[in-house]
C-alpha cells in the first residue's frame, strides 16, 4: 500500500473507523509473493491462489484469502516492501510451485472493516497510522499487516466487497 499524502479522504470510504479490538491465534497461510514493481501479474497470481485452494478439501472458513504486508511503506521503499497472497491453512502442507509457508503471529489486532473497492484501502491505512494509532494509544508491534477478504469480486459487486484490515 502506498500512501500519497494530501490527496486522500478518509471520508468518501465506507471503511468502518472504529475497530474491533481482538485476540487472535497464531496462524499459518500458503502463499505466493507479488512483484510490487508488477501490478500485471496480480491477477495471474491470484488465479494460482485460487487454483491451489480448490486442492485441498472444504473445511469451512479454514481457507480465507488474504494478503500480507511484511513492510511499512512510510518505512521501506516501494521496491523493496514484500507482499505476498495466499490463503490460511489449519493443515500441514508442504509449500510448492513458488508457495511459501508464511506465520501470521497471534496477538492483540485492530480489525478495521472497509466495503467497496480495494483501491480505497491506502486511505484507510494511512488514517490508521497518521490518526488511530496514536489517537488510541495504541502502536503497531511490527510491520506485519494482514487483509481478509469476506467475499470475491467475482461474486460481488465492488461497492460491496468486504475486507478485513488487521493491524
Amino acid at each position: 500500500y502506498r500512501i500519497d499524502i494530501g490527496k486522500t479522504d478518509i471520508l468518501e470510504t465506507e471503511s468502518i473507523l472504529e475497530p474491533r479490538i481482538k485476540r487472535i491465534r497464531n496462524q499459518k497461510a500458503i502463499c505466493c509473493a507479488v512483484d510490487t514493481g508488477d501490478k500485471s501479474r496480480y491477477v495471474d497470481i491470484w488465479q494460482k491462489v485460487i487454483s491451489y485452494r480448490d486442492k485441498f478439501p472444504r473445511s469451512g472458513s479454514t481457507h480465507r484469502f488474504l494478503s500480507l504486508s511484511m513492510d511499512n511503506p512510510l518505512i521501506t521503499s516501494h521496491e523493496k516492501c514484500r507482499f505476498y497472497v495466499g490463503i490460511t491453512i489449519a493443515e500441514t502442507i508442504v509449500a510448492e510451485n513458488g508457495f511459501t509457508i508464511q506465520e501470521i503471529p497471534g496477538g492483540l489486532y485492530a480489525i478495521f472493516l472497509h466495503k467497496g473497492n480495494y483501491a480505497m484501502l491506502p486511505e484507510l491505512y494511512q488514517f490508521i497510522h497518521e490518526k488511530w494509532l496514536p489517537q488510541n494509544g495504541y502502536s503497531q508491534r511490527c510491520p506485519l499487516s494482514f487483509e481478509v477478504y469476506l467475499n470475491s469480486p467475482r461474486e460481488t459487486e465492488v461497492s460491496e466487497l468486504l475486507t478485513e484490515v488487521y493491524i
